[in-house]
């Protein structure tokens, strides 16, 4: 076999290795979105769960539009933002067109508003990314009947029909948007390393960076 043909014969393998290492990053490489959706069991439900941005106590007592006192007295099963709650799937080739995602809400009998920007009624209703708990896999562990301490702010939600919806949502990871109350009469959070705070202490480390409505 001469020079000549060993070349070509080399060159073909060459090429056809770095045509299946290309196709093989395009392939795998992930997707960027602020919302993934992934099977959660072999019922065929799906979830979807938002990703966040990380944020302090002292941030969200700074940003809130609302902080309260309340207890859950529903929980919606998830759907999605339009008007009809139906799963759709967004047109990523028509420009502006707002994108596709799970949602689901919490209606709350307010005890306490501490700072109220918004009006508060006897009855507020947060739009969370995500999962209903009736789903299996949620970004919070609130149950019917849980009375809890909560942050909240107001963001224009994209919609389906066009324009946006103004919301009133939890703060960043709703995990970390309220605390829930316990027996022994104390506010608990996820985080291990946050100890539990009594209603009156709250107050005071709103009260320092806010007006509030009731004074500690």
């Amino acid at each position: 076999m001469n020079k000549k043909i060993i070349f070509i014969l080399f060159s073909i393998v060459f090429f056809g290795a770095l045509v299946g290492l290309v196709a093989a990053f395009t392939i795998h490489r992930p997707t960027a979105s602020t919302t993934s959706t992934n099977p959660v069991n072999n019922s065929g439900k799906r979830y979807s769960s938002a990703s966040y941005a990380a944020m302090t106590r002292v941030e969200r007592i700074d940003a809130a539009n609302a902080i309260f006192t309340g207890m859950v007295k529903s929980i919606s099963q998830s759907k999605w933002n339009q008007d009809s709650g139906e799963e759709w799937i967004s047109d990523d080739t028509t420009p502006n067109s707002p994108g596709s995602f799970r949602i689901h809400t919490i209606t709350i009998e307010v005890d306490q508003p501490f700072v109220d920007q918004i009006h508060l009624g006897k009855e507020v209703i947060l739009t969370i990314f995500g999962n209903s708990p009736y789903d299996g896999f949620v970004d919070h562990g609130l149950q019917v009947g849980d009375r809890a301490f909560f942050f909240a702010w107001e963001r224009n939600l994209a919609w389906k029909e066009g324009g946006s919806r103004k919301t009133l949502m939890m703060m960043s990871y709703p995990w970390d948007s309220y605390l829930l109350y316990q027996p022994d009469e104390l506010y608990h959070t996820k985080k291990d390393n946050q100890p539990p705070v009594s209603l009156g202490d709250l107050i005071k480390e709103i009260a320092q960076r806010r007006d509030v409505l009731i004074r500690p």
